[in-house]
């Protein structure tokens, strides 16, 4: 990454997922930045909540079900998502290790052709941002069971958490971050903080997270830094017991 390389003095910034920080290096056996040594997190810049959906023929009606109807017809067990080695795809092996399910990753090129194949029934469910499923569900043609927010998402308050059926573990928002080069002084790295939540604060900045299925949340550099240490270690187990590897894609 060309901030790793920045001269630190605030000039050079770098908006990023959190899947490319917090996964990636353990995808690849030699990364080329230390998510942890070579940036240093400014704002938070919008999240949302990733949800387990399932085609409506599949004879569930809510994640308990659909987790003895998997137990039931194992070779059934799958899941698709927008690609490997995302966030998208190692939540559901989260929700497998959660659940007792040993659920098969099933990986398309983008949401689209994933979502197209779960309305179809080619696949029985899929992972994929909240957001981008609520018109699907709202036209019958997915079923979606829970999703993976800290508590109920204001844009679809009747779908649960993960953590309040039984699953506490299975809780991981996707986010963007504003990151500097690490050695940049504290004083920029607070003033930039402070435009961002300044701008969060505003309706029209909200309205426009809105729109992309972002919400908006304010939080110190020092808060986010914590939030990444235990979002890296949480993922790096997870991505080992896959046995995934970015080398070989």
């Amino acid at each position: 990454m060309a901030l790793k390389a920045a001269p630190p003095d605030g000039n050079t910034l770098m908006v990023v997922p959190d899947s490319q920080i917090t996964l990636y290096p353990h995808t690849v056996s030699k990364p080329v930045y230390d998510t942890l040594k070579d940036f240093v997190p400014i704002a938070h810049l919008g999240s949302y909540p990733i949800a387990f959906a399932i085609n409506p023929n599949i004879p569930a009606k809510d994640l308990q079900e659909f987790v003895a109807w998997a137990k039931a017809t194992p070779k059934n067990a799958s899941y698709g998502s927008g690609g490997t080695g995302s966030t998208l795809h190692f939540l559901g092996l989260m929700v497998g290790q959660a659940t007792g399910v040993p659920l098969v990753h099933v990986a398309y090129r983008g949401v689209g052709p994933a979502m197209t194949d779960v309305i179809a029934g080619q696949i029985p469910a899929v992972i994929l941002p909240l957001g981008t499923l609520l018109a699907q569900a709202a036209g019958g043609k997915v079923r979606i069971l829970a999703h993976s927010g800290s508590a109920r998402s204001a844009a679809a308050p009747g779908i649960p958490t993960f953590k309040e059926l039984g699953y506490p573990a299975v809780e991981a928002n996707g986010w963007f971050g504003l990151f500097a080069a690490a050695g940049t002084p504290s004083e920029i790295v607070a003033r930039y903080n402070s435009i961002v939540i300044q701008a969060l604060r505003t309706a029209a900045t909200r309205e426009k997270l809105r729109a992309l299925d972002l919400e908006a949340r304010e939080m110190t550099p020092a808060q986010i830094a914590a939030t990444l240490k235990v979002e890296y270690d949480r993922w790096a187990p997870i991505v080992k017991a896959s046995g995934f590897s970015a080398d070989s894609q």
